[in-house]
């Protein structure tokens, strides 16, 4: 028994299809042919607006979901980072109800799958039974070079947890950030990660460059809070990106999230050291951006350049709401010079090709799955999952 939709307008997850056109699905969702309405028969749902595959998230922290209106907004990251360290120890009693809430938003409103960071355990329960899809990155920070063996042994104990218990998903380990990760460590996850898929947060702040090239700005006031002693760091003289890319070089598939204050010469740069990776990609994550900086990178330039993009919501920290289809109404605003199908891929084709996904997620195709996603009056709901 088929169910068949058509709508104002269908994106396949690559492109726009010709007006009449009529998805095929069977009772499982599972795509079995897109034919002209004129072939298609009775009993065709006729929906208004658009049809898309459903949405993959490709930057969140289900963990973090307790802390939701917990956390100042536009304080900075140094400021932000405080704050969030000192609290997401606090209210744990409703921890897992909001991770479920999290989750459950995140299916209603359209996306299928998740790139999530995890610093611990405590969302394995939620994902063993979770109809969404989740590639867990297991994160590593240490800035301190003597500590690096036991945060790599910490992160491969989270790591086994994961994957002994959600063995339906991939989970694999990564570096936080180039001012939390010191070369030791980054040298034990460059063999670790070797052909793996890897996240790492890069140029959030305008500190961060400042810090790595020069070693001084507003992280030292994070150093000196936490209390650890970098009176051994030695600057690098280069920007963030183009510190810590070449410690990665054997041939990860690497997101390198937020970019707020990435410049066209470390775009260039990352473009020119192809070598060293197998696939790179920039993710976006503009409603967390706008919350702790007040800035969103330059995504048309970022664009314009050809950069692979991807787009994340972060966590509800950093952010009002998980809703993917948000942050693609916040993009399309602040750069109507991008088109349309392009921001579409971001979400779609382009994010299952990153998590290597693509037979099942991201676009509409014979034997695919990837949902159905309805978006009218600029809000997006699932139909079919």
């Amino acid at each position: 028994m088929y169910r068949k939709f058509t709508a104002d307008r269908i994106f396949n997850g690559y492109d726009f299809l010709p007006g009449g056109s009529v998805l095929l699905l069977n009772e499982s969702a599972v795509v079995q042919d897109i034919v002209p309405i004129a072939d298609a028969g009775d009993d065709v749902e006729a929906l208004p607006g658009m049809l898309m595959p459903g949405m993959v998230n490709a930057h969140c922290h289900i963990e973090l979901s307790h802390l939701k209106n917990k956390i100042d907004r536009h304080s900075g990251l140094v400021d932000f980072v405080l704050s969030l360290m000192s609290k997401r120890a606090l209210f744990v009693e409703a921890r897992e109800q909001a991770m479920r809430d999290a989750a459950d938003e995140l299916l209603q409103s359209g996306t299928v799958a998740v790139g999530d960071i995890c610093n611990g355990t405590d969302s394995i329960s939620l994902k063993r039974h979770s109809p969404l899809y989740w590639h867990n990155f297991i994160e590593l920070t240490g800035f301190v070079e003597s500590t690096a063996i036991q945060r790599m042994d910490e992160g491969k104990r989270v790591l086994r947890s994961f994957r002994n218990e959600l063995p339906q998903f991939p989970s694999g380990l990564s570096p936080h950030a180039a001012y939390s990760v010191s070369p030791a460590l980054f040298e034990l996850l460059n063999v670790e990660t070797d052909g793996a898929l890897i996240s790492i947060h890069n140029q959030e702040t305008p500190g961060e460059d400042m810090f790595i090239a020069e070693g001084r700005g507003d992280l030292l006031r994070l150093y000196q809070h936490l209390g650890i002693d970098i009176s051994s760091y030695r600057p690098t003289g280069k920007s963030s990106l183009q510190s810590w890319l070449p410690y990665l070089h054997r041939g990860q598939k690497i997101i390198s999230v937020h970019n707020s204050f990435t410049s066209e010469a470390d775009i260039a740069y990352q473009a020119g050291h192809t070598d060293l990776h197998r696939d790179f990609y920039y993710c976006t994550c503009p409603g967390a951006n706008l919350f702790i900086e007040e800035r969103m990178p330059d995504l048309y330039a970022m664009w314009i350049s050809g950069c692979r993009m991807l787009v994340g919501t972060d966590s509800y920290a950093s952010n009002d709401s998980l809703n993917l289809w948000h942050e693609v109404r916040r993009i399309r605003s602040t750069f109507p010079d991008i088109p349309e199908q392009s921001v579409l891929q971001w979400v779609t084709s382009q994010a299952a090709e990153a998590f290597d996904i693509s037979e099942r997620y991201g676009s509409f195709h014979k034997g695919s799955q990837p949902g159905i996603v309805q978006v009218y009056n600029d809000e997006a709901r699932l139909v079919m999952h």
